[in-house]
Parts: C-alpha cells; structure tokens; sequence
C-alpha cells in the first residue's frame, strides 16, 4: 500500500508516469516497438520472438511475464520506462515500428475487459488498483467519463493515447517511425512469422455504442490524436 501511494503521489507530480512505457528492442535490425495495450500485443510479442525462435508458443495471459532475451539469445529484448523522458532519450536514432488499433474498437475492448473483470486497471505494474477503483459492471458512458478525465501520464496502459509514444518530437528523434495497422499487420507475414491472434474479445459494439463514441465529445477531445494517426494509414 505504501508503494501504491508513493507511485500515485510522484504520478500527480508527473514526475513518473503510474504505469511505465514497455518496448520490445529488436538489437539487430536497431527497430523498438512500442507495447501498445488492447492494440494486439499479445500477439505481437509472439511474432517477435518468434523471428528468432520459429517453434516458440505461448498464451495470454503468460506471453507478458516472458523476457524474450533468453529466449532469443539476446536479440530481443523487453525494455521498461518508467518517465517520459528516459523513453524519448532511448527512441534517439532507433527505428519505430508501431502498430496501432482502431480507436474506437480498442477502447470499446478495454472497457469489455473492464465490465466483464478480466483485466482490472491499475493492477499490474502499477499496484494502484487499491487506490484507483475502476469497477466492473461500470457504464460505458461512466468509463468514459473516467477516462477523458485522466490524463496519459496517469493513465492506464489499457487505455493509455497510442499517440502517446510520438509526443515530445520523440517521431522527429527516430531514425525512422513506421506506423501500420493492427488488421493489416497481424495480416501480414513479417520476417516469416505469423502472428496467432491471442486474447480476442468476442464481443463486439453495436451501432448504438459506436454512435455514443463518436458523437462523444469526451472521446473526440481525449482521443483526437490518436483518431488523426489512425486517419494517416
């Protein structure tokens, strides 16, 4: 508890953010990409590794407690951050690949994942679920208005802005940023591996939930970098 309430107090300061920026770093070919939650991640770190081991299974939740170096023979490797600045630095004259999700599907998923208590926020790393309550059952339009009210430095990484990896000039520090859609990525054999899909929600909005969405202007005002990237693709 004591720890949870020193993460939240140095995260309302912004001097680190209450769930730190997870990376893949692809050694060889110089190329980190960004973990975005709810944005297939599962399924992306199994293609990673399996670049380098073609025979490598896993499963939700597990794939996230692996470290790809051994794995890998230290060609992968997971990277932690825990402010801002110390990603930005790291992000200088690497490539980025970062995959990212339709905005208004991925947070319709964070929000099933929340309503149905299989993921619950500010659980895991952060430790902040016993002070930051994001109960299940909750509405959507109540999720919402949680949501557009944090801001991405005290967010949770399920519904943390995917543009958020490109604030700060951090596109403009990069050797070279490549942005491409999650349908079309998982779509696609990269380096001779196929993604499995893992940890698919079944559930999907009906056209009442994506009206509600996108005629939010919570939605609009919290997402609308990310709906502007999705729109570059």
């Amino acid at each position: 508890m004591v720890k949870s309430i020193i993460k939240g107090l140095l995260g309302l300061l912004a001097i680190r953010l209450v769930d730190p920026i997870e990376v893949y770093f692809d050694r060889p070919t110089n190329t980190f990409y960004p973990i975005v939650s709810k944005s297939g991640c599962s399924s992306i770190k199994v293609r990673l590794i399996r670049i380098y081991k073609p025979d490598f299974e896993s499963r939700f939740p597990e794939i996230h407690r692996i470290d790809p170096s051994p794995i890998t023979e230290g060609n992968l490797m997971r990277l932690s951050f825990s402010c801002f600045p110390a990603f930005r630095n790291f992000a200088q004259g690497k490539k980025m690949v970062l995959v990212i999700r339709e905005p208004y599907e991925r947070f319709f998923s964070c929000y099933i994942d929340v309503n149905k208590g299989k993921n619950t926020m500010y659980q895991y790393p952060s430790g902040l679920n016993t002070i930051v309550k994001v109960e299940p059952d909750m509405e959507l339009p109540i999720f919402l208005k949680f949501v557009s009210r944090t801001p991405d430095y005290l967010s949770d990484r399920h519904f943390r802005s995917q543009s958020y990896f490109l604030k700060g000039g951090v596109e403009n520090l990069c050797q070279s940023v490549e942005i491409l859609d999650l349908g079309s990525y998982l779509a696609e054999g990269r380096g001779d591996s196929v993604a499995p899909k893992l940890n698919v929600n079944s559930e999907r909005m009906n056209e009442y939930q994506l009206s509600l969405l996108k005629g939010s202007d919570r939605f609009k005002n919290r997402y609308r970098a990310d709906i502007e990237l999705y729109r570059r693709l």
